[in-house]
């Protein structure tokens, strides 16, 4: 599900950038956004950054989709 738009933060490259705001795995937590300047998917919302715990499960979530996008390879 969309909820709108949110700005994200790239941890790469610092880059603070709005995108669709989208749940991911019918979680609370939004889908990873790819970053617009360096393409990575380590993005989070800006909001997060301020949460130790919401930056530890952003790391797994991160892992989990580069471990996806690696078997599509």
């Amino acid at each position: 599900m969309i909820w709108g738009t949110i700005k994200f933060k790239c941890s790469k490259c610092d880059n603070i950038f709005t995108a669709p705001n989208a749940e991911y795995c019918a979680s609370i937590f939004s889908t990873p956004m790819p970053c617009p300047r360096c393409g990575s998917i380590r993005t989070m919302p800006l909001l997060a950054y301020l949460n130790p715990f919401s930056i530890s499960v952003y790391q797994k979530i991160w892992e989990m989709m580069e471990k996806n996008m690696e078997k599509r390879k």
